[in-house]
């Protein structure tokens, strides 16, 4: 009897269980919201119209709004994701699910994009252009979020089909 507890006790201490698996997940997403929020207004608040000038013309190119607008559904989908999760019942994990696959169909028509430019540039292939996981002026935050949104999905996908 005393022994049976003593491992009980000592498993639950030492292995984490599937409750404290999700809380992990979830604080993970929050922060990754949060971060992309700060840099999405950051980039926001700091890009200005290029301006090219020369003694016969001017050029003045705007940021381009549609790549800002991709990062602000980005954002307001991991947001809705980590707030759906955290509410612990079956119709917030498929909100999160649907709100973190809208987030790859966006990285994918990203791609799709890049492969354009690419195609458009006829450079036949991506190391002529500037990329970085086969997306057209990505950085390694958005490498960030395709890892953290893959294996949060995964993860929701089994919960989900478990349930």
């Amino acid at each position: 009897m005393i022994q049976s507890e003593l491992r009980e006790g000592v498993s639950r201490n030492l292995l984490p269980s599937a409750w404290q698996g999700r809380h992990l997940l979830i604080a993970i997403l929050v922060a990754t919201a949060a971060l992309n929020i700060l840099r999405v207004v950051s980039n926001a608040l700091g890009s200005s119209p290029s301006i090219v000038s020369s003694p016969d013309f001017t050029v003045i190119a705007d940021p381009n709004l549609e790549f800002m607008r991709m990062k602000v559904r980005i954002g307001l989908a991991l947001v809705l994701g980590a707030a759906a999760l955290c509410s612990g019942r079956l119709r917030g994990l498929a909100v999160s699910c649907v709100a973190l696959g809208w987030i790859v169909i966006e990285y994918l028509m990203w791609w799709y994009r890049s492969y354009g430019i690419a195609k458009n540039a006829e450079a036949g292939e991506f190391s002529k252009i500037s990329h970085l996981a086969y997306l057209h002026n990505a950085t390694w935050w958005d490498v960030w979020i395709i890892a953290v949104i893959s294996v949060i999905l995964i993860y929701e996908l089994k919960t989900f089909l478990r349930r």
